[in-house]
């Protein structure tokens, strides 16, 4: 199949004359024609200008947007208007030699596919792996259980699961130069919304997935809605770039804590991409988190829905109707944004905080598990839900290294790699890694950072005592997997591969 590019739109107000003038033919004629379809509002004829593959591929899951009757273009009939200038156009070439709009997207989910051995198949994913992966693999078991849990906490209908058993997210697994020219963008990955499909050169990434699945629950939505809500509930529910959400919760918490992150500075488009996503992402996570866990999917969904429109209307929506809205949902009395923020600082107040932090004391009885290593003395306590560590430097050292969880993938992790540079593999599934100044547990199965202690961030109170050599730490059961009681653990002090 040829494959044949052209600038489809030099302007907005181009001519579709000029389109022809500076593309070659015949590839020019199918988006010209395209474009002629889209000037006079004929949405059934513009259809017949793309394969009918993708076609499929943008109707499997259900997804309608609303003012958006072209789905698998992503751009076309918002309002009538043309698609935005320098927008690009894919034209293939069959055997047959007619001329058909092709998705990028589509094409690398096809080419990438025809590979031997390059599709896993899941019960709601179905994970598609390009060349040049040197062996890494998508973590498809956690991709599903991701997809699970999401659809039991957005108590998605039971019918809507069954479809999405069949008609499944793919989830392209390829180089980050491929992502990158797929994304239009330098990026770790992207939600593709014309044919739903995670981009990505992570093999577990969540947060783009928790895009698509958002979408499949509300169904029928507006392409555009306030990233307090898009981003926020996508990053609380799977984290962001490696982090997971047991990382980002409390960093968010933190920062609206501190004000480094206003409430009010998230509400409003504009001012919410002006913090910088490493600022507004996790805080937004901590207000969409308030909302799902506090009031439930249905006001969720209302409220998502309201605060949703053109590109246009959500760019118009002030800070002052964002906080109408949200407060409303969360049945907040003093609906200013004023009032949404001391309700915020309230509700921050009464969460638990980070996952992994210092242990006050650690139990008097006998540990669970001990383990030494070069001079490193650890042992383990579980209590009351918690696993409790207590690790103790040899005089003149400080406890530095890692409590390893052995049993790993085969695949490669680069995040494993990152850590033990000089260790051939296999690799681990989990690690505790710590020192005075952080700790924080990783799983290496998905790349991902699950919670960590910054103790320039949480200095009080200290996890670790300088007369002693001792760091001591608590963590609830449910961060960590891994059987801690009975399974294989490995002590490695820095240094040690």
């Amino acid at each position: 199949m040829a494959i044949f590019v052209v600038l489809a739109l030099a302007a907005a107000a181009a001519r579709a004359a000029d389109v022809a003038d500076r593309a070659a033919e015949p590839g020019a004629r199918i988006v010209v024609g395209y474009l002629d379809a889209l000037r006079a509002g004929d949405w059934a004829g513009a259809r017949t200008f793309w394969r009918p593959v993708d076609l499929e591929r943008a109707a499997r899951l259900g997804i309608r947007y609303r003012d958006l009757p072209l789905k698998v273009d992503g751009y076309s009939g918002l309002g009538g208007v043309l698609p935005p200038a320098g927008n690009m156009y894919t034209a293939v070439a069959s055997a047959d030699g007619a001329w058909q709009l092709a998705s990028p997207v589509g094409l690398a989910l096809e080419d990438c596919a025809a590979r031997e051995g390059a599709v896993a198949t899941g019960r709601y994913v179905r994970a598609v792996t390009g060349p040049g992966q040197s062996g890494r693999e998508p973590a498809l078991a956690a991709l599903d259980s991701f997809a699970a849990d999401v659809l039991e906490r957005l108590r998605v209908p039971e019918p809507r699961r069954r479809r999405l058993e069949h008609a499944k997210i793919d989830y392209l697994f390829v180089t980050p130069e491929l992502v990158e020219q797929l994304a239009g963008a330098p990026t770790v990955g992207v939600a593709n919304l014309q044919l739903d499909v995670v981009v990505t050169h992570h093999p577990c990434h969540l947060h783009e997935l928790a895009h698509i699945l958002v979408n499949y629950w509300l169904e029928d939505l507006p392409l555009y809605t306030l990233p307090v809500l898009q981003e926020g509930v996508a990053v609380h529910l799977g984290g962001r770039w490696g982090r997971g959400p047991g990382f980002l919760a409390p960093v968010g918490q933190y920062f609206l804590e501190t004000g480094f992150v206003a409430a009010a500075d998230l509400l409003a488009r504009s001012d919410f991409h002006a913090q910088g996503a490493d600022l507004a992402y996790p805080a937004a996570g901590v207000v969409a988190g308030w909302v799902l866990d506090g009031v439930g999917p249905a006001a969720l969904a209302g409220v998502y829905r309201q605060l949703s429109g053109t590109a246009a209307a959500v760019d118009a929506l002030t800070t002052e109707r964002a906080a109408a809205a949200l407060a409303q949902a969360l049945a907040v009395a003093d609906t200013t944004a004023a009032g949404f923020g001391a309700a915020l600082a309230a509700y921050l107040d009464g969460l638990p905080g980070n996952p992994l932090r210092p242990a006050w004391a650690v139990p008097a009885s006998p540990a669970l598990r001990h383990l030494a290593a070069d001079g490193l003395d650890l042992d383990l306590w579980r209590e009351d839900g918690h696993w409790l560590v207590a690790v103790t430097a040899p005089k003149g050292r400080e406890p530095v290294g890692s409590l390893v969880v052995p049993g790993g993938a085969a695949a490669p992790s680069g995040l494993f790699a990152e850590h033990f540079p000089d260790d051939p593999g296999p690799t681990a599934a989990a690690a505790l890694r710590f020192s005075p100044a952080e700790a924080g547990w990783y799983d290496y199965g998905r790349d991902m950072l699950l919670a960590k202690h910054i103790a320039s961030f949480w200095p009080e109170p200290p996890c670790y005592d300088p007369r002693t050599r001792t760091l001591q730490l608590v963590w609830p059961d449910s961060l960590v997997a891994w059987d801690l009681a009975g399974g294989p653990l490995e002590l490695r002090p820095a240094g040690d591969r």
